[in-house]
């Protein structure tokens, strides 16, 4: 079983996962917008983050966006935000397990470090 889980957490640290590039994302999002209007709040820049990302990219059940709107307000990090967007667009992460939820977090941020934020 701990083969399984090792396996699991390489995948889920590469490039080509979705946490990873999520994060990768949120966090040029954020930098971009904290670069070129210093003067917002986080919780302004989350929700731009929020309204560029669905704009592009809709969710498929309208009142997700709804719903992480209306949750930024609770959102006090970047790492909480991108844990938010992950969440609602594959919400079967939450019955993944404790352990997998552990893990998403550890893994956004270490991303989150390689770009100097936490």
């Amino acid at each position: 079983m701990g083969l399984f889980n090792n396996i699991i957490k390489k995948l889920a640290q590469s490039s080509m996962s979705s946490i990873v590039s999520t994060t990768d994302t949120i966090a040029k999002y954020y930098l971009e917008l904290k670069s070129s209007s210093p003067e917002l709040s986080d919780k302004k820049i989350y929700e731009q983050i929020i309204e560029i990302r669905y704009s592009i990219r809709p969710l498929r059940e309208g009142w997700r966006y709804e719903s992480i709107l209306n949750e930024i307000k609770n959102i006090s990090n970047l790492k909480l935000l991108i844990f938010e967007i992950l969440t609602n667009e594959a919400p079967d992460l939450l019955k993944s397990g404790n352990e997998n939820l552990v893990m998403t977090l550890e893994i956004i941020e270490r991303q989150l470090e390689e770009y100097g934020l936490k």
